[in-house]
């Protein structure tokens, strides 16, 4: 997959059939995601505190701290494994337009952010970076996820083939990668 990548041309390239070349871009990700690639731009970027965001988004602080080599660290990361457990079921008592509620939808959000937007290498975790961009419920369906998807990609297939990537592991949506690729052969 990785030879296929043209860092500089920025897509996929798969030759069919000398000469034809059939380049996955953008509008590939929009048909088989169906994520916008046009809308609000996906920046992640926040001055605040990490941990205040959580507090405020996800009604706990204290989630990002992580055992890393016997020692407790801060992290920007939340873990999905943890996301998953704490918000996949919406507890009986929390009513549907309260804050308790929004705290599930960001949660859920969020982990479809790390899982199948913008998924870390080993995928375990995902940036707390995103959750002001949830604010507004409302807004999120106006967000290019999918512009973000194949930047996403993009990144990561760069640093790989710049070797500056530590794991050489690839990260990102490659599921809608595979889609095309059973189309075309």
């Amino acid at each position: 997959m990785i030879s296929k990548y043209d860092v500089n041309e920025i897509c996929f390239k798969f030759v069919v059939a000398d000469p034809h070349t059939l380049v996955f871009g953008l509008e590939d990700i929009l048909y088989i995601t169906v994520f916008l690639v046009d809308g609000r731009p996906v920046t992640g970027r926040d001055d605040s505190d990490p941990a205040q965001r959580c507090k405020t988004y996800l009604g706990l602080s204290n989630i990002l701290r992580v055992i890393k080599k016997g020692k407790e660290v801060t992290t920007s990361n939340v873990s999905l494994r943890w996301l998953r457990e704490v918000f996949m079921t919406v507890l009986p008592h929390v009513e549907e337009n309260s804050l308790e509620f929004d705290w599930y939808v960001w949660a859920y959000v969020l982990y479809v952010i790390g899982y199948v937007i913008a998924p870390a290498p080993a995928g375990a975790h995902v940036s707390v970076l995103y959750l002001p961009l949830l604010e507004n419920v409302n807004e999120i369906k106006n967000y290019a996820w999918g512009a973000a998807m194949f930047s996403y990609m993009h990144s990561s297939m760069t640093k790989l083939k710049d070797n500056l990537h530590p794991r050489k592991e690839i990260s990102g949506c490659f599921y809608a990668l595979m889609v095309s690729n059973n189309f075309i052969f």
